[in-house]
């Protein structure tokens, strides 16, 4: 099964459109919580909304960044950046099943 990862950006994309794509997508979509200039109290509102909704297509949630706030939304998964924890470390308490990603980037 193939699938599509769409990356919330509330400052280029409206909330109702990212939902909308969520439903479209159905369980082809993840959709990845990753709108770092939120405070921690509207990314947890963000995100619940975004739970409800993946949850009702049978998508998949997954956070970036935030161990914390993907444990409380009771995600799919996370996605760790440069600066972020070892993938082991995310797993631990989530399970060695868990989901996990990380950025690469060229330094080149």
């Amino acid at each position: 099964m193939r699938r599509v990862i769409q990356i919330t950006d509330l400052g280029s994309v409206s909330a109702e459109e990212i939902e909308a794509r969520a439903r479209r997508g159905g369980p082809h979509m993840f959709t990845l919580l990753r709108d770092p200039g939120l405070s921690a109290r509207e990314a947890l509102r963000w995100g619940r909304r975004l739970r409800q909704v993946t949850r009702e297509v049978g998508g998949g949630l997954l956070v970036a960044d935030r161990l914390d706030l993907a444990w409380l939304l009771e995600a799919d998964g996370a996605h760790l950046g440069r600066g972020s924890v070892e993938g082991v470390d995310a797993r631990r308490g989530r399970g060695e099943g868990a989901f996990v990603s990380r950025s690469a980037h060229d330094e080149s």
